[in-house]
């Protein structure tokens, strides 16, 4: 056989089923566990009727903020502040969630434009920390370094973690689908709550964790400066 031969390029069909194989490969070693770890806690809220257990709890309309993971905060506030889905994913497996909150917080208070906010996660991806996901929120995904204690506002997202959350993706369709109902039920992005609080004027509102409901006026963050990496 001439050498040569030993190079012949794949043919187009075979690559494509080589690859596909891959990346097969790769869902179930890892994607797949990782997000059936992610969200298997909060499946048994597709199960929930939030707008019944509200008004169970005497409530009577109003504006209900349904608590998730300080992860979905990340990357629905990455996403709204513009960045692709693929590099709001890869950015949140590749860089401590800490300075990716610090980041997101910077660039909404700068303004940012999207382009400036994807270069600085690329950059901080281009670092290359060694990352763990220690278990101290419940959430297998959350990613920070191996040394170093919490900043104060990492440790608080933290601890608002641990006083329960869930999905908010099956409460979604509770809304009148023109928001003119006597319910809006919106996703709990904390200090971004405000923003949509100003459109309903005049509404009550609450937080919703499993089973319970907090009165947002009587919402105070738990002292969180004892909390540190393991």
């Amino acid at each position: 056989m001439h050498p040569l031969h030993l190079f012949r390029p794949f043919e187009v069909g075979t690559f494509a089923a080589v690859l596909l194989g891959l990346c097969l490969s790769y869902a179930l070693a890892w994607g797949i566990p990782a997000r059936f770890l992610s969200h298997a806690a909060g499946w048994s809220s597709m199960r929930v009727d939030v707008l019944a257990e509200a008004e169970e709890a005497g409530l009577d309309g109003g504006v209900i903020f349904v608590t998730t993971s300080w992860g979905s905060r990340l990357l629905a506030g990455l996403r709204e502040r513009g960045v692709p889905p693929s590099l709001a994913e890869q950015g949140y497996y590749g860089v401590d969630h800490c300075e990716l909150q610090g980041l997101l917080d910077r660039a909404r208070a700068g303004a940012w434009p999207a382009a400036r906010l994807n270069r600085e996660i690329e950059s901080l991806m281009a670092g290359g920390e060694v990352l763990h996901s220690p278990d101290l929120n419940g959430d297998p995904t959350l990613k920070l370094r191996v040394a170093g204690r919490l900043t104060p506002a990492c440790a608080e997202e933290i601890a608002h973690d641990r006083a329960g959350y869930t999905l908010y993706l099956p409460h979604l369709l509770a809304n009148d689908p023109r928001l003119r109902g006597r319910w809006i039920v919106a996703h709990d992005m904390r200090s971004e709550n405000a923003r949509l609080l100003a459109a309903f004027p005049g509404r009550p509102a609450s937080r919703y964790r499993p089973g319970r409901f907090e009165p947002l006026s009587a919402l105070r963050g738990p002292a969180v400066s004892t909390l540190a990496r393991p």
